[in-house]
């Protein structure tokens, strides 16, 4: 097995093998919960259901985009603070934060946060909220589906370069079991495996909710590879490597979620 895969499994960056010093540890599952718990807290007006919202659009803004969370681990903060806001209140701070960021930052961000700040957004008023709500569309479709089949196998692949996916599927060859590969980009190897798997499941759910497609039970079951990839760019467009690889067009692309090889 390639050393970079190697590494990548045991949360190991390739440089550690050549003596470098080390990287800071990945920040767990846990701490993440911590960090979305003591936003709620800090700006929960009293003891109900009331918060700041002016401050918490502050703070998910900073969060997003500063870059001290990798975009999975961001994603799924703002997934945890923005679940216990009541439904107006949280349809209202979705649209804030998605208007207050610049198209060209949008195309960095996880496609996590992307669909969940669209589910929010989904809530408010259409009037109100169609402007944001093409905003975000237009982010996701200058990417490729972020999930897709290619057999009996679910490949994840956010905001990762075509070549990378080539790559992998090329790597599963004929025959494959049933399995998750999860495609890691750059910026994204100091992330745990739970958080990886974690930010996996979120954007399972999103699509589930817009799409009515039923795939959790997928995620428990085939062993999960983690593969190192490059990332990709934005107006990225995959149609010519997918039509390469389509053998059997036995099941059209889903536009929010996945994409299907008939390998």
């Amino acid at each position: 097995m390639p050393r970079a895969i190697v590494s990548c499994l045991y949360r190991v960056d390739p440089a550690q093998l050549e003596g470098e010093p080390p990287e800071p540890l990945p920040i767990a599952l846990a701490e993440l919960a911590q960090q979305a718990a003591a936003l709620i807290d800090s700006h929960r007006v009293g003891n109900g259901r009331t918060f700041d919202l002016s401050g918490l659009h502050h703070e998910l803004l900073e969060l997003l985009l500063d870059g001290r969370l990798t975009p999975s681990g961001a994603a799924l903060v703002l997934h945890r603070v923005l679940a216990p806001i009541p439904i107006r209140d949280r349809a209202s701070l979705a649209l804030y934060l998605a208007n207050s960021i610049r198209a060209e930052r949008l195309s960095q961000l996880a496609h996590g946060t992307l669909l969940t700040l669209r589910r929010a957004i989904l809530l408010e008023d259409a009037d109100v909220s169609q402007p944001a709500l093409g905003r975000l569309e237009g982010a996701l479709a200058q990417r490729a589906a972020a999930l897709f089949w290619s057999g009996p196998v679910l490949v994840a692949g956010d905001r990762v370069a075509p070549s990378s996916v080539e790559a992998a599927i090329a790597d599963l060859g004929s025959g494959s079991a049933r399995q998750i590969v999860v495609l890691v980009p750059e910026d994204e190897r100091t992330t745990s495996r739970e958080v990886l798997l974690e930010h996996l499941r979120l954007q399972v759910r999103c699509v589930e909710d817009s799409q009515g497609q039923s795939v959790s039970p997928f995620l428990t079951q085939g062993a999960v590879r983690l593969v190192p990839a490059r990332l990709g760019t934005a107006r990225l467009s995959w149609a010519g490597w997918l039509g390469r690889l389509v053998k059997a067009a036995w099941a059209a692309p889903l536009r929010l979620g996945f994409e299907v090889s008939g390998r």
